[in-house]
């Protein structure tokens, strides 16, 4: 697992723009490391992606623990709007998938309001079958290809996601950069309101 500060994830994220070949990272959190003990695919995506960042308190406080201190926690409803900053910035698009209820739509219009210059689209997660290797995944890619994205954010739920992103990113050429994100949309479209920061800053989110 990564410990990077923001601004070098940040800078990190906008070489992985400028590359031409496709990158993928994980945040990850207790849940992913008890599902990785049972699934080794699973855990075999987890050790291949390019970043690895602490989602859940849980990595961070076992880290200080039992390993090397891991002093900065990345969550994907704060990494969305970096994200969503950059791409703007460097004139790239955005596709977001999955969520549930309008939420993946409702988090791409606030994105917009807050970065006009913003090439965005989305498609709610109800759309995308429960099984990665099905095949109507194929039509699935089809549409996100008519898009082209230079991003690719799911959220689909931890393990299901991570495995769409590894079974399709090959599909998707036009993406360098995706990225599970788990219950994001909600948090950032207002479906789910987040904990308080004084009780985000004590793990206690």
């Amino acid at each position: 697992i990564d410990d990077f500060a923001p601004p070098e994830l940040w800078e990190i994220i906008r070489g992985f723009l400028r590359s031409s070949y496709q990158h993928y990272a994980v945040t990850v959190n207790p849940e992913f490391l008890v599902a990785a003990q049972r699934d080794k695919e699973f855990q075999k995506i987890l050790n291949m992606a390019d970043v690895s960042v602490a989602d859940g308190f849980g990595i961070i406080l076992w880290s200080k623990i039992f390993g090397k201190p891991i002093r900065h926690r990345v969550t994907g409803a704060d990494l969305i709007p970096e994200i969503a900053r950059i791409i703007a910035e460097e004139k790239k698009s955005l596709f977001l998938l999955g969520g549930q209820n309008g939420t993946a739509r409702e988090t791409a219009k606030k994105l917009r309001l807050e970065f006009p210059n913003l090439r965005i689209e989305a498609m709610n997660g109800g759309e995308v079958p429960p099984d990665p290797v099905d095949p109507h995944n194929k039509e699935l890619c089809r549409v996100i290809n008519k898009f082209s994205p230079d991003v690719l954010l799911v959220a689909l739920g931890q393990v299901r996601q991570e495995k769409w992103i590894w079974k399709h990113l090959d599909a998707l050429p036009s993406v360098k950069f995706a990225m599970g994100v788990g219950g994001a949309f909600d948090f950032l479209s207002g479906n789910i309101k987040r904990a308080p920061m004084a009780l985000r800053r004590f793990g206690l989110e």
